[in-house]
């Protein structure tokens, strides 16, 4: 029975952030991070909603740094902040409901690269130049 210990081999802080637009009736979503930038702007409740919800294309971890004969899992966590009232606002609506909330960290099932991916081969070669790393990254993706 091996015992190992995890670690870090990427991390990224994303932040999703939506606003409403009165005079011109958009949702402006934002997303940014470690090499993210996404500006979307829409008139649909459904899509603001859904770009809120996804990861989709997040750079997880530069090729170089993955082994293909290992095994990786991502983990995430969500909190929801909402902008409070200014003064003095914030004291004349003190009864408005905020509605601020945190999950705890959940983790994928273990993931490991198709060594067959070109990519993985890249990251695995004894050949390569010890000058330069290779630029391309594992990305996210929804189904």
């Amino acid at each position: 029975n091996a015992l190992w210990v995890d670690s870090l081999v990427s991390s990224n802080k994303v932040r999703h952030r939506v606003r409403f637009d009165s005079l011109k009736k958009t949702y402006r979503f934002s997303e940014f991070g470690k090499n993210i930038k996404r500006n979307i702007i829409t008139r649909e409740v459904s899509r603001y909603q859904k770009l809120m919800l996804t990861l989709e294309d997040i750079p997880i971890a530069p090729i170089y740094k993955l082994d293909p004969n290992e095994k990786y899992y991502v983990r995430v966590k969500a909190d929801l902040e909402t902008d409070r009232f200014w003064f003095p606002f914030n004291y004349i609506f003190f009864f408005v409901p905020f509605s601020e909330f945190e999950t705890s960290w959940v983790q994928t099932s273990p993931l490991s690269i198709d060594p067959d991916l070109e990519l993985s081969k890249q990251a695995s070669s004894p050949h390569k130049n010890e000058g330069t790393l290779s630029t391309d990254v594992i990305r996210s993706f929804n189904k």
